[in-house]
């Protein structure tokens, strides 16, 4: 595929995704399926099509893609979540488009900070408890679903943690505490392996370029008789 075509990998992910949300909630399907790769390839597809745009110096479109994920996808977020609190019956289409509201907004968020929040924004998102949370984003994202199952099949759920605030609170902190042993006895030991690999190329490796720096002061490279000097790098 040319490179210039690469934007449209993550453009056929985005509309494969709610394509196949929406076959399965047509087919009534097993609740298996919605843990497979094609239900979330929007949210990912969001998230290769910014760094294809950074990449390839699509700027305008990555500036659009950026102020869309503020005034379309926030607002979008808010209302199906507002609606989803209604309880609003046969709610089929909310659920086929929830992910590509929560991927607009991450391209705005994720592109501010490449580019640097400013002012309150930034504030925030130095705060250093927040950064605590995003070092250990990983394991909350992917242990929050266990705790949840676990916590309300328990005993706990029925005796103790009644009301949704309860369980907002009790689930929070449960998935912080694994998130956070996770980090600190499996995921960073495992970083720190890296050392052990480093990313270096060979002084003779084949791919390694020979370039010439030539220094001319004034004139052309062709004209030698101002050159300053010559300077060999790589091989």
């Amino acid at each position: 595929m040319p490179r210039r075509c690469l934007f449209l990998v993550p453009v056929v992910a985005i509309l494969i995704a709610p394509a196949t949300r929406a076959l399965i909630l047509a087919r009534d399907a097993n609740p298996f399926w919605w843990m497979t790769t094609p239900v979330c390839l929007d949210t990912l597809g969001f998230g290769a099509l910014l760094a294809v745009c950074h990449e390839m110096r699509f700027h305008a479109l990555g500036t659009l893609l950026s102020t869309a994920g503020l005034w379309v996808g926030l607002p979008l977020l808010i209302v199906l979540k507002v609606i989803t609190g209604l309880n609003v019956p046969h709610y089929r289409f909310g659920i086929v488009i929830f992910n590509i509201a929560i991927g607009l907004f991450s391209l705005w968020l994720v592109n501010g900070a490449v580019e640097g929040f400013r002012g309150l924004m930034g504030t925030i998102l130095e705060w250093r408890p927040l950064r605590f949370l995003g070092e250990i984003s990983y394991g909350l994202y992917v242990y929050h679903l266990p705790v949840i199952m676990i916590v309300s099949s328990s005993w706990l759920a029925s005796e103790l943690i009644s009301t949704p605030l309860q369980k907002a609170i009790v689930w929070t902190l449960l998935t912080i505490l694994v998130g956070t042993l996770s980090w600190y006895l499996f995921e960073r030991p495992i970083n720190r392996c890296k050392r052990f690999f480093p990313y270096r190329l060979k002084r003779d490796s084949p791919d390694r370029p020979e370039l010439e720096l030539i220094v001319v002061d004034g004139g052309s490279p062709e004209n030698t008789s101002k050159m300053v000097g010559r300077y060999r790098i790589g091989k």
